[in-house]
C-alpha cells in the first residue's frame, strides 16, 4: 500500500483525539468514535490487502492466457541460484535446539534469439537438466509485457 504509513499517522492522531474527548462527549458519540477507529484500523487495512492481491494476480493471468509464441533459438547459457541453508541455532528452554532452512534451487536458461536479444527463463530441474548449451532448437513460449514464460524446447539435433 503506498500511503500505509499516512493512514497509521492519522489513526493515531484519532486515537489521541478520541482520548482527549471521551472524557467530555457523549455515549454515542464516544461508541460513535470507536467504531469508526475499528473500520479504520482493522476493515480498512482487510479490504486494501485483499484488493493488492486480487490486483497482483492480474499479471499472472494475463500471461496464461497469453498467445504461445515459436522461434528457432540457440541455448545462451544455463545457471543455477540457490538460497537458504542457514544454520540457526537456539534456546529452546529444554536445552539447545537448532535447525538448518531448506535449500531452495532456482534453475534459469537463456536463449539466444534471431536478433542477437537475449531472455532468461526460469524452467524446472528437468528442463534444465534435459537442454544443453550452445544447443539450436525450438522454442515455445508465453510473453506479456516483460514477463516470459517457459512452455517447452524441441532441441533440432
Amino acid at each position: 500500500m503506498k500511503f500505509g504509513w499516512l493512514i497509521y499517522i492519522t489513526g493515531i492522531i484519532a486515537i489521541g483525539i478520541a482520548i482527549g474527548f471521551l472524557t467530555s462527549i457523549s455515549e454515542f458519540a464516544a461508541i460513535s468514535l470507536m467504531f469508526l477507529l475499528f473500520v479504520w484500523f482493522f476493515l480498512f487495512p482487510f479490504i486494501a490487502t485483499k484488493k493488492a492481491v486480487k490486483k497482483a494476480r492480474i499479471p499472472l493471468e494475463e500471461l496464461i492466457n497469453s498467445p504461445e509464441q515459436i522461434e528457432i533459438v540457440k541455448v545462451f547459457k544455463k545457471a543455477t541460484e540457490m538460497s537458504g541453508g542457514n544454520f540457526i541455532a537456539g534456546d529452546d528452554g529444554n536445552g539447545t535446539a537448532s535447525f538448518t532452512t531448506p535449500v531452495i534451487t532456482l534453475f534459469f536458461i537463456s536463449f539466444e534469439f534471431p536478433d542477437g536479444a537475449r531472455k532468461n527463463f526460469s524452467v524446472d530441474v528437468n528442463q534444465y537438466n534435459c537442454i544443453a548449451e550452445n544447443e539450436t532448437g525450438t522454442l515455445t513460449y508465453k510473453k506479456h509485457k516483460n514477463d516470459l514464460m517457459f512452455i517447452d524446447f524441441q532441441s533440432q539435433s
